[in-house]
Order: C-alpha cells, then structure tokens, then sequence
C-alpha cells in the first residue's frame, strides 16, 4: 500500500534515520519504538504520509498528529480513527470541504450533527447521496431531487418517502436515462405508469422490461416501438399485435425474423411467408452486426433487472430486518 507515494519500506526507513538521528543506534527498530512512541509523531511531522502505517494505539493517543496530517492533505482522513474523527467534527468538515468523496468515512453521528455537511458533499458529488443518513435525506428533499437531476443514477439512494411524492423527478429521470427507470421501486412504477411510456418514448428496448399490463394498456406506445425496433414485436402482447396487423407487415419488411412473432391469424390473412433471404453479404453483415448490437443491449438490461431487483431485496431486509432470522 502506497499513499501519497510514499510505501511501508519508505515509512521504516524514515523512522530508522529519525531513532539513528536521536543517538538510537545499538537498538533494533522495534525496541526503540517500544520504549519511545514519539518517534511516530516526529516521523509524520517529516511526512504526513507515514500516518498511514502509524499503529492505531499511537494514533488515538496523538489526536493533534491525526489533525494535522489531514490539514496537509485530506486524503488521509481514511487513516483517522474513528475514536478521533468523532472527537474532532470539525477536521472531518474541513476535510470534505476540500475532498467530498471523503464524505464516505465520515462517522454517522457527525454526518447527523451536520447536515448542512451532507448538503455541500452531495451538492459537488452526487454519488455521496449514498452515504447520507436517511434521516438527513427525509429532512432534506431537495438535495436528493438536486442530486438526481445531477447524476439520475442516484435515484436508487433515495428513499421511497421522497419519491412517491415526487414522480415528477422519476420522470425527469427516464428522460435523461431511460434505463433509470429499472432504479426506481415497481410499486412506484407501476403507479406512474408515465415513467415507463416516457423511458421507451426515449429509448424502445425499454419495452422488453416493461410490466405486461403497462403495454396492454398503452397500444401505441408499442406500435411506436416496434416501428423504431421491428425486433421488438417479440415482446408485444398479443392481443396488441392482432388488433394492429399492419404493425406486424411492417415490422417484418423492415426485420424478417419478425415474422416469428406474428399472430397465425395474422399470417394466414395477409399471406405472409417465408422470411425473406438477405440479398448479399453486405446486408447479411449488417443484420449480424444488429443482432450482436441488440444482444449487447438486452445484457444491459438484464444487469440492469437485477440491479434493481437486489435494490429492493436490500430494502425490504431493512424494513423487516426480523425476517428469516
């Protein structure tokens, strides 16, 4: 380990000029430490650095050598105990002040005491909104609604509270990502259902993860789709695809393998056929690389499914942390 390019071999070697420097000759390095801590403390005076491999004793019994390093560089508030960092809110403030993605080790009871904190590291690094308390969160929506409009990513982090009476920000999300919808919990989803129909308004693989019923009652919305992606008429439902046949005849002009999904009524009635050969290689190399294209997006989507699937797995352990114990 290395912060700050400074190694463990480097750190010993600094004590060891530091125990010859004080006359500490004739006794091996871990003797002298024994019986003269303070060795420590002149060795991150040379080089702040070196707190990194100062014993967590020696730390915790030398709180001024701990602020002092983190004012020289606050990367180093990671090696702050939290003994020390609780006692001294202050340092942890400066600290995200000038590097906000060191919020993440900041103790809880000083993030809770200091709001106005959270605020400011969430405000320059969205991200952070993961590591906010809820309760800070609930007392201050709009630093999360702040945050999505930001990174639309983040809308995982924030609690359901806040969401359901903000859909508005859902839908802000899927305008900017349209995958951003798989972060948002299916009840909320399902009761906007203006979420999914702008996600797919944005982008139409989106229709492959919508709910069933959600497609069944949005007609156009599929035939929309699938006239941008005729592959896409896999995922319509049936009584969609029968009711619109000249969805079902374009998309196989446009896609042949289509046809697979075609209503036999369908096909019997429009007379439609054998899937049509690509005419040369050129269009035969273009189809595969539309395949390859869409086999990429539906890994996408699926890591995406399971993503929000393990958000909510996560949430109903915390809502129910009794369960299955």
């Amino acid at each position: 380990m290395a912060i700050g390019h400074l190694t463990e071999e480097d750190f010993k070697k600094d004590l060891q000029e530091i125990a010859n420097e004080q006359g500490f000759i004739s006794e091996t390095l871990n003797e002298v430490l024994a019986e003269h801590p303070e060795l420590y403390i002149k060795v991150v005076e040379k080089n702040p650095y070196a707190l990194v491999y100062v014993p967590e004793r020696i730390k915790e019994a030398n709180s001024e050598m701990c602020i002092n390093a983190v004012e020289y560089d606050p990367i180093l508030l990671s090696a702050v105990p939290n003994s020390i960092m609780e006692a001294n809110p202050e340092m942890c403030i400066k600290a995200v002040e000038k590097v906000p993605y060191w919020f993440t080790g900041v103790p809880e009871s000083i993030k809770e005491a200091n709001p106005q904190m959270c605020i400011n590291a969430v405000e320059k690094e969205p991200f952070e909104l993961e590591y906010v308390p809820v309760s800070i969160m609930e007392a201050n929506p709009q630093m999360c609604i702040n945050a999505v409009e930001k990174e639309p990513r983040v809308l995982m982090f924030v609690p359901d509270s806040i969401v359901e009476v903000n859909p508005q920000m859902c839908i802000r999300v899927v305008e900017r990502d349209p995958e951003g919808f798989t972060y948002i919990l299916k009840d909320i989803r399902e009761a906007n259902p203006e979420i999914y129909m702008r996600a797919v308004k944005r982008n139409p693989d989106m229709l492959r993860l919508l709910p069933m019923s959600i497609k069944e009652a949005n007609p156009q919305m599929c035939i929309n789709a699938v006239e941008e992606e005729p592959d896409l008429l896999e995922y319509v439902p049936e009584s969609i695809k029968e009711a619109n046949p000249q969805m079902c005849i374009n998309a196989v002009e446009k896609y042949p393998p289509a046809l697979e999904y075609v209503p036999d009524s369908i096909k019997k009635a429009y007379s439609l056929g054998k899937v049509k050969a690509p005419e040369d290689k050129s269009e035969l190399a273009s189809k595969e690389a539309e395949q390859e294209k869409l086999e990429g997006k539906i890994e996408k989507l699926n890591e995406a499914e399971k993503l929000i699937k393990e958000i909510e797995e996560d949430k109903d352990k915390n809502q129910n942390p009794g369960i299955g114990e």
